[in-house]
């Protein structure tokens, strides 16, 4: 019977370190969704240009446009008040300036030589993004991604 006790004693002191293990996990896959759908649209922009570009710049501008905090609560009401709706919302509303970052990152290196380089050498589009630019556009990339982990 004592030992019942102290274990749900230890339980109620440990339910609050759990909870928060618990948020700042979800909490911390934030960025890494933000980056990664920044990531794709932004290069995919960068990269192909044209109407393409056009389109992704557009839908950037309209999230933009809309007041972040109003759109996560809109997104949190929609999806289901839980932390993972939180993080989706969170993604949702913060990748715009990735995928402005990237696009521009993308533009200004798509027409140096190593990548024309590589399209006269025969890259498949997906190597030379993924392989010949993305890994020159990275730094101010991991630089984003690092301060928006200590914003969301």
């Amino acid at each position: 019977m004592l030992t019942q006790v102290i274990d749900r004693y230890r339980l109620f002191l440990r339910a609050p370190q759990l909870v928060a293990t618990y948020a700042l996990t979800w909490l911390a896959r934030t960025p890494i969704g933000t980056v990664t759908l920044g990531l794709l649209l932004g290069a995919v922009a960068g990269y192909f240009g044209g109407i393409i570009d056009d389109v992704i710049v557009r839908i950037t501008e309209f999230v933009q446009t809309i007041p972040s905090f109003i759109l996560a609560m809109v997104l949190v009401a929609v999806l289901g008040p839980s932390i993972g709706s939180i993080v989706i919302s969170i993604a949702i509303v913060t990748w715009p300036p990735v995928c402005r970052l990237v696009r521009a990152e993308f533009m200004a290196l798509v027409r140096r030589e190593f990548v024309e380089a590589a399209v006269v050498s025969g890259l498949r589009t997906s190597n030379i993004i993924f392989r010949e630019i993305l890994p020159n556009a990275l730094s101010p990339i991991i630089v984003m991604a690092s301060l928006m982990v200590a914003t969301a």
